[in-house]
């Protein structure tokens, strides 16, 4: 067999991710937050875009024939398009709750010196709490030893003990323990458990931890059942009563769609108002058209990215509505009755 070349014509078949398609698929993957940085990025590097602050935007008059045919897609009243705003007036937009919520969450410390405030104590008293307070870490826990707050305050031993069983007493239960046990046993008195949690707390937790149930009932000379209610309550217990002070800052889903109902019907409604409005600049727009050479290849190239830009928000948008409205129509009694309850 001779080895030789030869020219052959082949056909194949593949997909080319351009990156007009790279870009409808990560637009389509972003949250509205995430989007809504994204369109302030592009806006920034593209000059034929700008944001405007106003709901609804109207085509300008000097709208020329050339510019119809590649602006028409955007402009479409008869659509859900990204020129479309809602047509609800600013007095009837109602503010979502999570939006009104205050930004800033009270730390722990800040909550146990709010509640130091009712009491009356001597301003020795006062300052070797606050030091205390100030020693507790985000989770509760105190950080330093009695000793070295006795040192730093200039008191006894005995005061600070007295000072931290003070704050020991303070909301929410656990706080200003030293340890993971005495975290515990703080929060059970204070919700009032009986002797066997309590015991098993004091003297039992390492083997709790590692479901050595049997070990402890029999070293307790009590039966199993009464063990694992007792485990039951233990669980119930924060073991890190401080964290739910100290969550930083939260942020609040927005969504993409809203339903609600109205005269018995369930609406779709897209949320917009959650994006920030862009439209095409028009100083640019018209060097574009009537500009110097070297600016109108340029712009040329920029309107060329803005254009795919904007198509892509508006199939997300579209997409996003049609598996909305499927969804809504294959479970329609869902939105209108909610989860099930099951009755035991």
């Amino acid at each position: 067999m001779k080895l030789g070349y030869g020219l052959e014509l082949v056909q194949t078949q593949k997909l080319v991710l351009t990156p007009e398609l790279r870009q409808a698929i990560m637009v389509l993957q972003m949250n509205v937050h995430e989007l809504s940085q994204f369109i302030l990025e592009e806006t920034e590097k593209n000059p034929l875009l700008e944001v405007v602050d106003e709901r609804r935007e109207e085509v300008s008059a000097d709208v020329t024939e050339d510019e119809e045919d590649w602006l028409a897609y955007f402009c479409d009243s008869s659509d859900l398009g990204l020129g479309q705003r809602t047509t609800m007036k600013a007095s009837e937009d109602i503010t979502p709750v999570y939006q009104r919520l205050p930004e800033r969450d009270v730390t722990i410390r800040e909550h146990l010196t709010s509640q130091l405030g009712l009491l009356h104590l001597s301003p020795k008293e006062l300052s070797i709490a606050r030091f205390i307070i100030g020693s507790i870490d985000d989770n509760g826990y105190l950080g330093c030893s009695v000793s070295e707050i006795a040192t730093s305050t200039f008191s006894t031993e005995s005061q600070v003990e007295s000072m931290l069983r003070t704050v020991q007493g303070f909301d929410p239960p656990g706080v200003g323990a030293r340890n993971l046990r005495e975290c515990l046993e703080l929060q059970a008195m204070s919700r009032g458990f009986g002797h066997l949690p309590l015991k098993i707390i004091s003297n039992y937790l390492d083997d709790l931890a590692r479901a050595r149930y049997s070990k402890i009932a029999a070293q307790e000379q009590m039966s199993l059942k009464d063990v694992l209610r007792a485990r039951d309550s233990i669980l119930k217990l924060d073991p890190k009563p401080g964290a739910v002070f100290s969550r930083g800052n939260v942020t609040f889903v927005v969504p993409d769609i809203i339903v609600k109902k109205l005269d018995g019907k369930l609406l779709v409604i897209l949320n917009d108002n959650a994006l920030p409005s862009i439209r095409w600049n028009s100083y640019y727009r018209r060097l574009l058209l009537k500009g110097e050479q070297e600016a109108k290849t340029y712009l040329a190239g920029q309107a060329r990215k803005a254009y795919f830009l904007l198509k892509t928000i508006e199939q997300r948008r579209m997409t996003i509505s049609r598996v909305m409205e499927s969804i809504l129509r294959r479970q329609k009694r869902f939105f209108l009755e909610g989860l099930p309850i099951l009755s035991l």
